[in-house]
């Protein structure tokens, strides 16, 4: 199957051998490139850092992947947008394509997980060794005309196991969910810009692109980690300062065990709250 927009492989080690997925990836583009990078110094959080291997599925050409990993996880998607991305594309791509999508690159995806896994690539900071990821897949998202492009980074990470591969991998189906509500929430937020400007009201134009949840949401890529421990996807950003919000979370206690603060305090539980719901929130199990 062909199609107008691109796949290609960014590899930091050639000789990791990815030519069955290469055979694979190849009929579903007209153009793929095999691209290899040579990244420089790196501040970047580890989940962050170039991984050794992307996959990069760019546009429409992702759209039956897409559906195929929904197609994985169909008796639990919840959200309406998701079930109709898979209903479209079975429309158009039929049941045989989907299927064959998202289990046929998990076949290759296993074999260059481990070849890359075994390279140990890894960058120097401040003396310190820090492990690349060994893979990432990154997908475009399904498209509202009013929202830029939008990718799913998908970082699985060296400390995987090929059980815990598995498990990342078919249940990467709710991770586009939550990924595709929080496009169907923006495009809430645009379509209320939108009116809001053809009523000339711009202070509401303001508040509305001033909001934290329009921040939060006017982003070209989500990035989530897979925690095998956790057993969930985890937004990266979030992890990124998941220990800022522990610490904080530890000062709270202490201020309740010192007797600063009180714990029926309903400022207090609502801090401890939001806290808590900042750092779940981000997870997808």
């Amino acid at each position: 199957m062909a199609d107008e927009n691109n796949i290609e492989i960014l590899t930091q080690s050639t000789a990791v051998d990815i030519s069955e997925l290469e055979v694979f990836l190849k009929p579903y583009a007209q153009t793929f490139a095999v691209t290899e990078i040579h990244p420089g110094p790196q501040a970047s959080v580890d989940w962050f850092l170039p991984p050794n291997l992307e996959v990069v599925i760019r546009g429409v050409t992702a759209n039956p992947f897409i559906a195929s990993f929904l197609g994985v996880v169909s008796a639990h998607l919840t959200t309406e947008f998701a079930k109709r991305v898979l209903e479209k594309a079975v429309e158009k791509f039929g049941d045989a394509i989907i299927d064959k999508a998202a289990e046929g690159l998990w076949e290759r995806v296993i074999k260059v997980f481990r070849r890359s896994k075994e390279h140990n690539v890894s960058f120097s900071r401040s003396g310190k060794s820090i492990p690349v990821p060994p893979l990432k897949l990154t997908l475009s998202l399904p498209q509202y005309e009013t929202i830029p492009e939008t990718k799913l980074c998908l970082v699985f990470a060296g400390d995987m196991s090929d059980a815990d591969l598995c498990e990342a991998y078919h249940s990467v189906g709710k991770v586009i969910e939550v990924a595709t509500k929080k496009l169907e929430d923006r495009q809430n937020y645009e379509t209320r810009i939108q009116k809001m400007v053809a009523e000339d009201d711009m202070d509401a134009v303001t508040d509305i692109i001033q909001s934290p949840g329009y921040i939060e949401l006017r982003r070209s890529r989500f990035t989530y980690v897979y925690r095998p421990h956790e057993k969930a996807w985890v937004e990266a950003e979030t992890l990124a300062v998941q220990h800022v919000l522990e610490d904080r979370l530890a000062s709270i206690d202490r201020m309740i065990a010192n007797g600063k603060f009180q714990s029926s305090d309903e400022g207090v539980q609502e801090m401890i709250s939001e806290i808590k719901q900042q750092i779940e929130s981000a997870r997808v199990r």
